[in-house]
């Protein structure tokens, strides 16, 4: 399954949501670029990403992640060695 969410400006609350879904999806490729995720809400929805074990690719850019978000990034990618295109 393939998903793609960009430019929705998505608020912490909608982060939460999708994180949370990530634990139940067999998703493969989500695009949730240009969104501007501040940091609280990348730690949030990036949480998801540390269960899921069939997402292969993910956009993320134009997010503004901060660096509390580059560091739960840095974290999920260290756990999760699956993802092919960043």
């Amino acid at each position: 399954m393939d998903i793609n969410l960009n430019g929705n400006e998505f608020e912490e609350m909608a982060c939460i949501f999708i994180g949370n879904a990530l634990n139940n999806m067999s998703l493969k490729d989500l695009n949730i670029s240009w969104n501007f995720i501040r940091s609280y809400a990348t730690i949030a929805l990036l949480r998801g990403f540390e269960t899921n074990r069939t997402l292969t690719n993910f956009d993320i850019s134009w997010s503004n992640l901060g660096y509390d978000g580059s560091v739960a990034l840095r974290r999920v990618l260290i756990a999760n060695t699956g993802y092919g295109v960043l």
